[in-house]
């Protein structure tokens, strides 16, 4: 049996004949490539939504899952050229294909001043990467740091304050960023 389309579907028995009953109902989720952009040479994990255990998630440019794979995880960088792919989902011998196309940009190149000193402002310039194409504000941020662990607070959590970033910029305007960064009060 094949099933194309998200939705709750019933699962009936035939009980005797001409009886059935219900035995189950299957809920299917479409598959969707989350987040939409990656940039090339970063190591960064692929990942779909709904997220599926023990699979393993790819990009391809063949729109059936056939071409060369491109695989990324937080240790290997995603090699894929810049462009547009299609993102697949092998689990076992089955394969799913995301719903939404994916597109890879050009890494970031940030350039930093050769005298940097403490608690004096300095500025960083960054190029590279294609805020346009891939669809963005245009905009970079960076985060402060959480005096309770000490760590960098990380680009995912979407609910950032404006008193948890340190600095705005983007590629037209470069950051003036101190070098003693603010913690985050809490």
């Amino acid at each position: 049996i094949t099933i194309n389309a998200a939705g709750v579907y019933v699962v009936c028995v035939e009980a005797d004949v001409g009886t059935y009953l219900i035995a189950s109902t299957i809920t299917l989720q479409a598959l969707v490539a989350s987040p939409s952009t990656y940039v090339r040479l970063l190591s960064t994990a692929l990942t779909s939504s709904p997220t599926i255990s023990g699979s393993t998630v790819f990009l391809t440019a063949a729109t059936d899952c056939s071409g060369p794979r491109y695989l990324a995880t937080t240790s290997t960088p995603l090699a894929a050229p810049v462009g547009s792919y299609v993102m697949c989902v092998l689990i076992g011998s089955t394969i799913a294909i995301a719903q939404n196309t994916v597109t890879v940009i050009a890494s970031y190149s940030l350039t930093l001043p050769s005298n940097i000193k403490s608690y004096v402002t300095f500025t960083i310039g960054i190029s590279g990467g294609d805020v346009v194409a891939a669809g963005f504000s245009a905009g970079f941020f960076i985060p402060a740091v959480s005096p309770s662990t000490g760590a960098q607070l990380t680009c995912s959590n979407t609910s950032l304050t404006s008193s948890e970033i340190v600095s705005r910029f983007n590629s037209t305007t470069p950051a003036q960023i101190p070098t003693s960064i603010p913690a985050k009060e809490e």
